[in-house]
């Protein structure tokens, strides 16, 4: 590669890093693609010791329940509907979101090596409204939850989508930061320019 080159791609990355930085940070977005749990975060807004979270899914769960580890024990969350329900959680705990397969009792946990859902979070937070706990980079008000279960027996996509949607500073944050995650916002743009530069 030549020098011209590669100043043009570093150029166009910080370019494109200093675009999304200094954009709208509410359509950025964070993936992260390793197994890990979701830190619950309180606000300052009203209620700073609990957040409610609605919960969608793609689809009626069949012969999976859908909830989250306390310690070795599946816990379901009891939906309202085949596809919506809501939990409360407490700012500062760390969920292992899983889901049981009914016949077989296999579960499929975020933070199984083998198991883990990739983790999408949406609609970041500024971290100056975190209380409990007190964080210091963005949190986020939505995440998606993406497994692909019964790979090897005909593989199924599960989507789970859980938003804070009572408290706007309530949210989610994936623990720990890994560094197999992909900060999506208009740094893509960058990232756009350095694929024609090295082309």
């Amino acid at each position: 590669m030549s020098k011209l080159r590669q100043t043009g791609t570093v150029l166009a990355i910080v370019v494109g890093l200093l675009w999304w930085f200094g954009s709208s940070p509410a359509q950025a977005s964070l993936i992260v693609t390793a197994p890990g749990p979701v830190e619950i975060i309180s606000g300052t807004d009203p209620g700073t010791s609990v957040v409610t979270f609605n919960i969608d899914l793609t689809q009626p769960l069949g012969i999976y329940e859908f909830g989250f580890m306390d310690g070795n024990t599946f816990v379901p969350i009891t939906l309202t509907s085949p596809t919506s329900g809501s939990y409360t959680f407490t700012g500062g705990q760390l969920v292992n979101f899983a889901l049981e397969n009914t016949v077989t009792n296999a579960v499929y946990t975020i933070m199984d090596p083998a198991n883990y859902a990739t983790q999408v979070y949406y609609n970041p937070i500024d971290p100056s409204h975190s209380v409990n706990p007190v964080v210091t980079a963005p949190y986020y008000n939505t995440l998606m939850l993406e497994w692909n279960v019964g790979v090897g027996q005909g593989s199924n996509i599960f989507n789970a989508t859980i938003t804070q949607a009572i408290n706007q500073y309530d949210g989610m944050a994936p623990v720990p930061l890994p560094a197999s995650l992909l900060l999506f916002g208009s740094g893509l743009f960058g990232l756009a320019g350095w694929r024609r530069i090295t082309a």
